[in-house]
Parts: C-alpha cells; structure tokens; sequence
C-alpha cells in the first residue's frame, strides 16, 4: 500500500484527503474513523468490507461512505491493483484484526 497525502488536516474537524494504491489483493486491517470516510474508485477493482455487509467488490467511479465509527476495511480485489481517493474525517482508531484472507463477495451496492 502506498499513500500520497493530497490536504493533511489541519484538525480533526477538516478532512484528510489521499490518493491511496493497493497492490492486487491487498488490505487494510479493520478500521474506524470518528466522523467518517468517503472513498472513490479511481482505477482497478476495490473491495471494502464491513461486519453487517460483508464485502463488496467496487468498480472504477463507486462512491462509498462509512459513517463515523463504523468498523470497516477496504484494499484491491483480487487479480487487479486499485487506487482510492479517500476523504477521511478525524484520526483513524486501527484494530489488531487483518481483513477476512478470502471474502465472500456480494454485488455491488
């Protein structure tokens, strides 16, 4: 995974905005964020996840948002690199926890 920060917030009530590169089948561990997240599918095929949801395969130009507090991960599907425009208010609370090694995947939303 690679992050290119785009704005660094200057405070928790102003959003980081990134450009974030996941190679093929790479993931983020569980994750929260206090006020939220907003990610768009640039390029490649991503894959976001959450407990209620399970996982879903997103297509390039998908709009996602986890609302504040929502434990989630997200990365590239397998067989193609992704990257993601992410918008992401407060500091992100991490968890021990890799995401599933093999998700089952649902139909885009």
């Amino acid at each position: 995974m690679s992050l290119a920060m785009l704005r660094a917030a200057a405070d928790d009530s102003q959003p980081d905005v990134a450009l974030v590169r996941f190679l093929e089948g790479a993931t983020t561990h569980w994750h929260s964020h206090p006020g939220g997240q907003l990610f768009w599918v640039v390029e490649g095929r991503a894959v976001v996840g959450t407990k209620g949801d399970g996982a879903i395969e997103l297509q390039p130009g998908t709009l996602i948002e986890a609302p504040g507090d929502e434990s989630h991960w997200h990365g590239a599907a397998p067989g193609l690199d992704t990257t993601l425009l992410t918008i992401t208010w407060g500091t992100t609370v991490w968890s021990a926890n890799p995401a599933p090694s093999s998700p089952t995947m649902k139909e885009e939303p």
